[in-house]
C-alpha cells in the first residue's frame, strides 16, 4: 500500500538476460566469426608474399643507392625458379646470395621470348659463403644492373611466386631506376 491506501503493483527486478537473448546474440557473433574466417585465412596466407615482395623491393631501392653513393654498378641475379638471389658487386669482387621463404619463388619475365642466358660466378667471389661451392656451380640469370647515374642497364621485371601460383610483379624502370610492385595477382603464369 501507498500513502493513499491504494495498493500498488510492484514490478520484480530483471537481473539477466532471457535464454532467446542469449541465444540470439550467440548466433549472430557466430554467423559475423564465420564470415571473418575466410577473409582472416587468406590475409595470412597471402602475408609471407607481401612482406618478402616489400622486402625484395627494398633490397632493389638498397642496390640502386648503393651504386649511386659507390659510383659503381651492382649486379641483381636469382637462380631461375628457385627462392635464391645474389647480388654481385663487379668492383669489389664480391657476392652474396640469399634465399627467400622455401614456399616462394623468384622468376624473371622473359622480354624477348629467347632463351634466358646463364651464368655461373666465381667461388672466390663468394668467399665468406658457408655454401661458396653450390652456390658457385648455379646458373644464374644475367639479371639487372644498377647503375650509378640511378638508372638500370634495361627495363626488368621480376615474379615473387608461391607454390599455389599467386605472384606479386615487381618493375624496375631502365631509364630512372624507379620501381613498382602490383598488388597479388591469381592469372595464370606461362
Amino acid at each position: 500500500m501507498n500513502s493513499k491506501g491504494n495498493v500498488s503493483a510492484v514490478q520484480p527486478v530483471r537481473l539477466g538476460f532471457t535464454l532467446i537473448e542469449v541465444i540470439i546474440t550467440l548466433s549472430v557473433m557466430i554467423l559475423l566469426a564465420g564470415l571473418a574466417v575466410p577473409t582472416m585465412t587468406r590475409y595470412m596466407d597471402e602475408l609471407p608474399l607481401k612482406t618478402t615482395a616489400k622486402d625484395l623491393r627494398g633490397t632493389f631501392f638498397g642496390l640502386r643507392r648503393d651504386a649511386m653513393t659507390s659510383a659503381e654498378p651492382v649486379r641483381f641475379r636469382i637462380e631461375s625458379k628457385s627462392n635464391k638471389y645474389v647480388v654481385v658487386r663487379p668492383s669489389q669482387k664480391n657476392a652474396t646470395v640469399t634465399e627467400l621463404d622455401d614456399k616462394l619463388t623468384l622468376q624473371e619475365t622473359n622480354w624477348t621470348g629467347a632463351e634466358q642466358p646463364v651464368e655461373s660466378i666465381s667461388a672466390e667471389w663468394l668467399s665468406g659463403d658457408p655454401k661458396a661451392q653450390e652456390h658457385a656451380s648455379i646458373g644464374w640469370s644475367s639479371g639487372v644492373t644498377f647503375l650509378p647515374n640511378g638508372g638500370c642497364d634495361h627495363d626488368y621485371e621480376a615474379l615473387l611466386v608461391t607454390e599455389d601460383k599467386r605472384h606479386i610483379k615487381i618493375f624496375v624502370r631502365a631509364l630512372t631506376g624507379a620501381m613498382s610492385m602490383s598488388e597479388i595477382l591469381r592469372e595464370e603464369l606461362e
